[in-house]
């Protein structure tokens, strides 16, 4: 059993949400070690695992969450000034997007291992995008950076292996075509 908890902050956020929590946990069983299946010939693995975690993604630029200032040349009265303007709107209620995860999973093992199945069961959410959302031009805005929108990926994924004694397998084969040096029909 793990069990992890973080609690991180970043100034590339909102005032109100620099800080946020992520745990996570997980969770396997060896159940071939059990005095059950201790004896068991045929069954060399068994393991049954599951875990959850949650993690954030602080990946936009600095002082994106602020408004920002620009200056331009502007001409008045016939001579070049500088002018200054709003570039950027702020968003201070900006946070982490935030994946939450889960994955179950079970590992077989046959015949010391020689045949290996494993299943595992995926569920990945990704919540509260960073993205850009376009604005109407008549707020003097092209764009700002706002928690939007929702991703989703879960699925299964299965693995079979085999390590079959091809060594032995082999030797005999050759065995009984070419016989080993000295032997004779």
């Amino acid at each position: 059993m793990t069990l992890t908890g973080r609690y991180d902050g970043s100034s590339r956020f909102g005032l109100n949400q620099k800080f946020a929590f992520f745990p996570s946990a997980a969770l396997a069983w060896n159940v071939h070690k059990e005095e059950f299946l201790k004896d068991q010939e045929l069954i060399s693995q068994f393991k049954i695992r599951g875990s959850y975690g949650k993690s954030g993604n602080q990946g936009i630029g600095n002082y994106q969450t602020l408004a920002n200032v620009s200056a331009r040349d502007v001409v008045f009265d016939s001579k070049i000034g500088t002018g200054f303007f709003l570039s950027s709107m702020a968003n201070p209620n900006l946070k982490w997007e935030s994946t939450k995860q889960t994955d179950l999973g079970l590992e077989l093992g046959f015949l010391d291992n020689r045949i290996q199945v494993v299943a595992d069961y995926y569920n990945k959410r990704t919540e509260d995008l960073l993205l850009n959302v376009t604005l109407p031009g008549s707020s003097g805005f092209s764009s700002v950076l706002q928690n939007i929108g929702v991703v989703q990926n879960r699925g299964f994924e299965f693995q079979v292996s085999a390590r079959p004694n091809i060594g032995r397998d082999l030797l005999g084969i050759l065995h009984s075509i070419y016989p080993p040096i000295g032997q004779k029909y």
